[in-house]
């Protein structure tokens, strides 16, 4: 079947004051037509309100009508697949290491335990008229590794999927600003064409384990124990994550703050027919102080089914600063939680004031310190 159309939370060193509330209900489906096709007045009004109360209380939600091609999204399909069916000695000869974040892992660590699956890493190019290792094209995440020849439609496809995220991405920054009173293009100068966004493929082998006290060993890898799920609890680091799902259930989002803080359970969100899966990171959580919160969630390990997907990690310019919005008044956190409906419903910052929660972050320095983390035992 074709794909129908994922980290650890904030730093200790961002947070000021702890905040969180249990959510209600599930993530919804929202119909984005009216932020692509130049739609205003109601139409594009009701949607932005919906993806803002989607972010409130869920930080999660489905889209469809998203715009992304059906040629483009099919022949993305078919190169990912295509390319972790290839030989395991293969993939590894373009492997990732400490100091390029980009190209294949089966090692890959969140919150320092192993993750059940292989992926692959690829991302922005300031020059893509050159060759991916050129040094104009060595930035501070690395530079783009691609499989050899064997693969010649591999790269093409994944770069234009690539691009068509990033406009719907895009978009989305676009109706969240609205929701939260601002100019529509207010996230365009740490975002805009500056963004280190990058692309993620994963493959999660049919052979997991179901058992959440087990752990399995690997003998690929020397012995190095898994966890016991596709991919730990975690926040995403960026701006806006779009999940591409194939038709295996396995994504949960934890329905409270966090687990740690035991107010809520582990609820699924399931693939939904042509639409693509978004959630929020930490640095929306930072802009909207707290209102906007990154929610935890994970991947279960598959069992008896092998599972593909990809997300698309919107990030930030690497020189952008990143700190709660002053524009956002006292009174305008008071409409939004007013909108919420009993007295705040899922909003986590405190009706009486915009006292900052978070310290200013530079987002370059985060993403280095979240790879760390990811790659080897150390960092955030």
């Amino acid at each position: 079947l074709s794909l129908s159309q994922g980290r650890m939370g904030l730093s200790s060193l961002l947070a000021i004051h702890p905040g969180g509330a249990t959510k209600e209900s599930s993530p919804p489906v929202i119909d984005i037509a009216s932020l692509l096709d130049g739609s205003e007045g109601e139409a594009r009004a009701t949607t932005v309100a919906e993806v803002g109360a989607a972010c409130r209380k869920w930080g999660f939600f489905s889209v469809v009508n998203h715009g992304l091609p059906d040629e483009t999204m099919t022949a993305f399909d078919e190169a990912m697949r295509a390319f972790f069916a290839l030989p395991l000695d293969e993939k590894r000869q373009i492997k990732r290491t400490a100091t390029n974040s980009r190209g294949f892992a089966d090692d890959e660590l969140t919150k320092q335990i192993r993750d059940q699956k292989q992926l692959f890493d690829c991302g922005h190019v300031p020059r893509p008229d050159l060759v991916a290792d050129a040094p104009e094209n060595h930035v501070m995440d690395g530079y783009n590794q691609w499989p050899s020849g064997a693969l010649p439609g591999f790269e093409p496809a994944t770069r234009e999927y690539y691009n068509a995220c990033a406009e719907v991405a895009a978009a989305l920054m676009g109706a969240i600003a609205e929701s939260l009173g601002l100019r529509r293009d207010y996230f365009e100068s740490s975002l805009g064409v500056a963004h280190t966004s990058y692309l993620r493929l994963n493959y999660y082998p049919a052979k997991g384990c179901s058992d959440p006290a087990a752990v399995v060993q690997d003998a690929d890898s020397g012995g190095t124990p898994f966890g016991p799920l596709g991919v730990s609890r975690h926040t995403d680091a960026g701006a806006v994550t779009l999940l591409l799902q194939d038709h295996v259930a396995a994504l949960e989002v934890y329905s409270g703050s966090k687990q740690d803080v035991g107010d809520g359970e582990w609820v699924p969100v399931d693939p939904v027919q042509g639409a693509l899966t978004v959630n929020i990171g930490d640095m929306v959580e930072v802009w909207t102080n707290g209102l906007y919160a990154a929610p935890e969630h994970r991947v279960r390990a598959s069992t008896n089914q092998e599972r593909f997907s990809a997300p698309f990690f919107y990030n930030p310019s690497y020189a952008a600063d990143v700190a709660p919005i002053r524009e956002i008044t006292k009174e305008g956190y008071a409409r939004i939680r007013a909108e919420a409906g009993n007295g705040g419903g899922g909003c986590s910052v405190a009706a009486s004031g915009m006292a900052p929660r978070f310290r200013p972050i530079n987002w370059g320095q985060f993403r280095r310190r979240r790879f760390e983390g990811d790659f080897a035992d150390q960092g955030t």
